[in-house]
Order: structure tokens, then sequence, then C-alpha cells
């Protein structure tokens, strides 16, 4: 029951984000394709996107039937789901090798954390959440590989859905910090 109202939530927060991005993009806040940073920053700019909309479609086809009162994934949105994950983890791959080492935590952090006063230059708060994303992301993915292998019993492999499940609502919370703190479009240059 519980995992159906975080389910819900998560659901109602995807939308309002990709509203928001909608909006933003529309009335040409947000702009992709502007931005003169190079190849690496192209790269990086087009990872995010296919990061952002494979994570987007896949939350959106897990979240659904849990809201409509399904148990499990099942028929076209499993297959959805199932087709756009190594997407996605590949694009976590390319946005973990291209935007690490931007995120290295630094001597300026470590003391704007010790006194807590953050100016608007400090991207502590986007490290952290980058950080955690990938974290977040690695655990959610790994579960689910060590379901494919016979090391674990019914059991088991329930403890790492659940595990799963978890880790992706908990991914979700983290995408609308990363949404509000880290604006890669808007000319972030680390």
């Amino acid at each position: 029951m519980i995992y159906r109202i975080a389910a819900a939530l998560s659901f109602i927060l995807m939308i309002i984000l990709l509203g928001l991005y909608i909006r933003r993009y529309s009335s040409g806040t947000l702009s992709f394709f502007q931005q003169r940073q190079g190849t690496v920053g192209f790269m990086r700019r087009l990872g995010y996107f296919i990061l952002l909309f494979s994570f987007l479609i896949m939350g959106i086809s897990a979240i659904t039937p849990v809201i409509l009162g399904a148990d499990h994934l099942s028929g076209l949105m499993l297959i959805i789901h199932v087709t756009l994950a190594p997407v996605f983890i590949g694009t976590v791959a390319i946005f973990l090798i291209l935007t690490a080492h931007h995120m290295v935590f630094n001597e300026q952090d470590w003391e704007s954390l010790r006194i807590r006063q953050f100016s608007k230059k400090d991207i502590f708060w986007q490290k952290l959440i980058f950080w955690f994303f990938i974290i977040t992301a690695t655990i959610s993915a790994g579960s689910i590989i060590l379901m494919l292998f016979p090391l674990f019993g019914s059991d088991g492999q329930e403890v790492l859905l659940d595990i799963h499940r978890s880790a992706s609502v908990v991914l979700v919370l983290i995408a609308a910090g990363h949404f509000w703190t880290f604006r890669p479009f808007n000319g972030y240059t680390a």
C-alpha cells in the first residue's frame, strides 16, 4: 500500500517536472542547441537530454500500471521499460564520464558546508545530488541485474525487486532536486 502511494506521488511529481520542463523549453528560457561549448559540451547536453527522456518514459511506464491497480509490470509497459533500461544506464555512464570531473568535491565545497553559507556560485548541492543520482541509479540497475542470475531464491528475488522499486522512487525524488539545482541548459559551465 505504501508503495502505491509513493508511486502515485512520484508519478504526480514526474508529470509536474515534465510540464515545467516543457514550459521552460517553449518559453525560450531552456535552449538545448544554442550553447557553444565544443564537442564535449554538446555530448554532455545530448547525453543529458537522452537521459532525461529515457528516465521519464521508464518512470511513466513503471508507475502507470501500479497506479491503475496492477501488482507488477506486464505487457507493453514492461517491454517499454526493459527496452529503455539499457539506454538509461548507457546515458548514465556517459553522463558520469563526461561530468564527473566537474563534480568532484573540493576544499571550497567543504568550507561552505562547514560554515553553512552558500553563494549562488557554489554548486555543492548540485554535486551532492549528482553523486546521489549516480549511486541510486547504480543500486536500481544492480538489483535488477542481480535478479538475472540464479544466486538468490524466490525470496531473494522479491527483496531485489523491492530494492529496485524503492531505489526508483528515491531516484525520482533525486531527479526533482536535480531539476531545481542543476541547470546544464542555462549556461552551466563548471
